[in-house]
């Protein structure tokens, strides 16, 4: 062999390349535990929705006083009552709700903190025969 160190050089690069390679991939199969609560909380979502179940939607938001829901620039609710407030003739107008999410971006920042970016679409269909629909997008801070 006329280049031997070369040689050497090149399956140690290969090994090195190999051993931190799998473990990168194991780790992009498996979601850090603030991406799979963001999932949970989407999932749970839907399918309250779904159930038409107010005080089980209202419930997923936080009871922190920090909390706030903005729509178009400006505040909506400042508080789970206030959510509460905002849906509560749904389930005496609507017999059928659907929602998806599509186009997710989570970013932790932390362990138990994360950037979020969801695309969603809701239809609402009322007790009436009519129905009306959301499209629109969630973004976190």
């Amino acid at each position: 062999m006329r280049y031997p160190k070369l040689s050497n050089r090149l399956l140690v690069s290969l090994l090195l390349t190999l051993s931190v390679g799998a473990p990168i991939a194991a780790a992009q199969a498996a979601p850090d535990p603030v991406t799979r609560e963001v999932e949970a909380f989407l999932q749970q979502y839907a399918e309250r929705l779904r159930a038409l179940d107010v005080a089980g939607v209202v419930e997923l938001f936080s009871a922190a006083p920090e909390f706030r829901w903005a729509e178009a620039g400006r505040t909506v609710y400042t508080s789970r009552t206030a959510i509460a407030e905002g849906l509560r003739g749904l389930t005496e107008q609507f017999e059928t709700a659907d929602v998806s999410f599509t186009g997710r971006t989570i970013v932790p920042l932390s362990r138990d903190l994360a950037s979020v970016f969801v695309e969603f679409s809701e239809t609402f269909r009322g007790k009436d025969g009519g129905s009306f629909g959301l499209t629109g997008s969630l973004l976190t801070g």
